[in-house]
């Protein structure tokens, strides 16, 4: 019983989160996401990518909670992002020097196309 109503209130409180979040961007003038772009990549890539940004305080000069980065992003490329302190946990626990698998494709592609246009001019 006393589990239930614990779920029952943080069932609440997401709630009341998702009202304030819906009346901030109604507020502020935000234009609520088209849904022309959408995340066709895994979902422990995506999480990995939020984490280094929230880290590097890209958002807000860092004043951002995790949670709100990751309902704003994840409305943004039509995912729900859901436990992503799980799948940062798996992200800790990888190999050390495999950690940043995402990261490290990123950085290597973006070099790749970078050397690719260089050969071309």
């Amino acid at each position: 019983m006393d589990k239930a109503v614990r779920l029952v209130g943080d069932q609440m409180e997401f709630v009341k989160w998702e009202m304030q979040t819906e009346k901030y961007r109604q507020c502020s003038g935000l234009p609520k996401p088209t849904g022309k772009i959408k995340w066709t990549g895994g979902i422990v890539d995506l999480v990995e990518l939020i984490y280094a940004l929230h880290e590097s305080k890209c958002f807000n000069q860092g004043d951002i909670y995790l949670k709100d980065l990751f309902a704003e992003i994840g409305r943004a490329f039509g995912v729900d992002i859901k436990n992503f302190s799980l799948y940062f946990v798996s992200i800790k626990n990888r190999v050390k020097g495999d950690r940043t698998k995402f990261l490290d494709k990123l950085k290597r592609t973006l070099v790749n196309r970078m050397e690719s246009d260089d050969v071309k001019k």
